[in-house]
Parts: C-alpha cells; structure tokens; sequence
C-alpha cells in the first residue's frame, strides 16, 4: 500500500520468505504474499521508493528478475498458484 497506494487483501495462506545484504550494509527481510488485483485498482509509485513498474505474465517477470533469489521466489509462488 506504501510504495503503490494499492489497496489489495493479502492471501496470508502462502508466504515465501528472503533476507539479503543491501550495498550500503543493511541487512534486509522480506516476506512475500500473494493477492488478487481488482481490475479498478490503479498504481500510483511512491518515487523515492519504486524507479518503474510493470505487469507481466510469469515468464516474461522472470525474465526481468536478475537475481537467481528472486527467480526462486517466484517460481515457488507460480507453483502454488499452478497447483491450486
């Protein structure tokens, strides 16, 4: 909601967590969820947070990833997604 004003209910029945060393030392946890965008919903980029955005399908959003971390969360969110 902070960084794209998107006002999403969040499906906290799947979770993929990660923590990585950012370049200036700190270090980062993140968890992610899944959540279902509502047609209406438009993004709005907070800019001192986001440089750009974009929908994409599961290929084509892994082939923007360039951490093989990030390919690895999402590959398991497509897999929940896929076996539901």
């Amino acid at each position: 909601m902070e960084e794209t004003h998107l006002n999403l209910e969040i499906n906290s029945d799947f979770s993929v967590k990660t923590e990585y060393d950012l370049p200036n030392g700190n270090h980062k946890k993140m968890t992610l969820f899944t959540a279902e965008l509502n047609q209406q919903n438009q993004i709005k980029l907070q800019n001192e947070e986001i440089k750009n955005s974009g929908w994409f399908n599961y290929s084509d959003a892994r082939q923007q990833l360039t951490y093989d971390n990030l390919k690895g969360l999402l590959d398991q969110v497509d897999k929940h997604l896929t076996e539901k």
